[in-house]
């Protein structure tokens, strides 16, 4: 949780810095829209019962974002991006209950505050504008189905919590090949981390001293998100 406020932190001050750029560092077109999608991969608490019931394919799904971004200078900007899923995949606990396969699934809904840094200066001499980011902000879980596990899930009010907000944080990658002043495409590459309800399943400190009998607590629940979208700019 230090970690996620302490990048907001240097997020708000990098920005009241950069606003102080000269006019002439500043990018014509310096806003932008973005419209993007693309695939998911969900890596949760029990994800490796996927693999063992050989269903490792059903943590893939698809996911849509748009995006309102602003260039403060050549080389830094700072976007908002809303992404919405409608199908993140988990599972209840297995090893603990003697085996078995208890998967469920779940909509999202995540907002960040992204920090942009441009790789090159190229961008305003070329047509590609390669970028890496880091973004702090919350994501929303809810309508989380039922995996029928004997003790563990949302019918039995136990172990399990739905809707929840957790708060999350991301590095990425995005590159844009530049069609003209005002279009462009690009593909975005992300790695996310949620604090541990975002899934619905917070393990206790119980449950992770019993890692002996199988039970794999992770402090973060994890998504990979790669997309590709169009860009317009002004």
């Amino acid at each position: 949780m230090k970690t996620i406020f302490t990048s907001f932190a240097v997020l708000v001050l990098s920005a009241s810095a950069l606003f102080a750029q000269p006019a002439e560092e500043r990018p014509t077109n310096p806003f932008w829209i973005g419209i993007q999608g693309g695939g998911l991969l969900s890596y949760n608490e029990n994800c490796f019962t996927f693999k063992e019931a050989g269903k490792a394919f059903d943590l893939l799904s698809l996911q849509g974002s748009v995006s309102l971004g602003y260039d403060v200078s050549r080389k830094l900007g700072f976007r908002v991006n809303v992404n919405y899923d409608g199908k993140n995949d988990a599972a209840n606990n297995s090893r603990q209950s003697g085996g078995g396969f208890w998967p469920y699934n779940f909509k999202s809904i995540s907002a960040f505050l992204d920090a942009t840094w441009n790789l090159t200066d190229e961008f305003y001499e070329g047509p590609f504008a390669p970028k890496a980011y880091l973004g702090v902000g919350l994501g929303h879980s809810y309508d989380i189905t039922d995996s029928g596990h004997p003790w563990q899930g949302i019918s039995k009010g136990t172990y399990m919590t739905d809707p929840n907000n957790s708060f999350g944080f991301r590095v990425g990658f995005l590159c844009e090949l530049r069609l003209s002043d005002f279009f462009g495409l690009f593909v975005d590459f992300a790695a996310e981390a949620y604090t541990d309800n975002f899934n619905g399943l917070q393990p206790t400190e119980e449950d992770k001293k019993a890692s002996a009998n199988g039970y794999p607590g992770y402090p973060f629940d994890l998504r990979g998100v790669g997309s590709f979208g169009l860009a317009l700019h002004f």
